[in-house]
C-alpha cells in the first residue's frame, strides 16, 4: 500500500504544503500555455516553450519534494504520464489521436488505482473505458469521415470562465476532504465487489438508472452529430438558388 492515500491526509496537509500549491500552479499553467498554442492556427513558440518549461518545473518540485521508494516512483511515473496524456488529448486536432491519448489517460489512472490496491475498480474502467468506450468512439470516427473540424474543435470558448470554474471545484473538493473524518481508514471487507454490487442496486438505485439515461442520450447525441448533413445543406442551396432565378425572371 503506498503512503498517500486519502485515509492518510489531513487538512493541514493540504493547506500548509507550498510544494503541493507548486506543482497544481505550475501544471494549471503549462496546460493553459500549451493548449493555447495548439488551439491557435499555427503553434507560437513562446507559449509552446513556456508551457513545457512550466510542467517541468512542476515535475521537478514534485520529484525532489517526496520520499522515494517503488511505490512512489510508480505513483509519480503513473500520475506525470496522465498528466501528459490529457494534455495531448486537449492539445490533438486529430479526434483519432485524442481518443489513443484518452485510452492512456485510462491506462495511466487504472496504474494508480492498482497502487492503492484496487483491482476491480481498474479492470473495470479499462473494460469500460479503454475497452467498449473508446473502440465506439473510434468507429463512430471512422463512420462519421468528417472532412473538417468545426469551429470549437479548433478555438478554446471562455478560457478565464473555465479557469474560475476548475479553482471554484478544486477549492470546493479541497473543503470536502478536509470535513471528512480521516482519523482512521476503515478495515477493508473480505466481499468488496459484492458489497459494491449491493450498494449499487439497492442504496444507490436511482444514481445508476439515471446515469444509464445520460449514456443513451449521448450516445443518440453521437449519432446525430456523425451524420453527415453536406447533402442537405446543397439541396437547400439548390432550392434557393432556383427560387431567386425564376423570382427574378418573374420580374423581367
Amino acid at each position: 500500500m503506498i503512503p498517500i492515500t486519502i485515509a492518510q491526509i489531513t487538512e493541514r496537509d493540504i493547506t500548509i504544503a507550498p510544494w503541493h500549491i507548486a506543482v497544481l500552479a505550475l501544471g494549471v499553467i503549462g496546460l493553459l500555455l500549451i493548449r493555447a498554442s495548439f488551439g491557435q492556427t499555427k503553434p507560437t513558440p513562446m507559449t509552446t516553450v513556456g508551457g513545457f518549461v512550466a510542467l517541468t518545473a512542476a515535475f521537478v518540485i514534485n520529484v525532489i519534494s517526496i520520499p522515494w521508494g517503488i511505490e512512489q516512483s510508480l505513483l509519480v511515473t503513473f500520475g506525470w504520464l496522465a498528466v501528459v496524456a490529457s494534455i495531448a488529448f486537449v492539445s490533438f486536432r486529430t479526434p483519432v489521436y485524442a481518443a489513443l491519448s484518452f485510452t492512456a489517460i485510462v491506462l495511466d489512472v487504472c496504474g494508480i488505482y492498482i497502487l492503492n490496491t484496487s483491482p476491480f475498480l481498474a479492470a473495470s474502467t479499462m473494460i469500460v473505458y479503454a475497452g467498449a468506450t473508446i473502440i465506439i468512439f473510434l468507429f463512430v470516427l471512422m463512420f462519421a469521415q468528417r472532412s473538417h473540424l468545426q469551429a470549437y474543435d479548433l478555438t478554446i470558448s471562455l478560457p478565464r470562465f473555465s479557469l474560475l470554474a476548475g479553482l471554484a471545484l478544486f477549492s470546493g473538493l479541497l473543503y470536502s476532504i478536509s470535513e471528512l473524518n480521516l482519523s482512521e481508514p476503515k478495515p477493508l471487507t473480505e466481499q468488496k465487489v459484492e458489497a459494491l454490487g449491493k450498494l449499487m442496486f439497492t442504496d444507490y438505485l436511482w444514481s445508476v438508472e439515471i446515469a444509464g439515461v445520460l449514456l443513451l442520450i449521448a450516445a443518440i447525441a453521437a449519432i446525430l452529430i456523425a451524420q453527415d448533413h453536406e447533402p442537405d445543406r446543397l439541396l437547400e442551396a439548390e432550392v434557393t438558388k432556383t427560387t431567386h432565378t425564376q423570382w427574378d425572371g418573374a420580374k423581367s
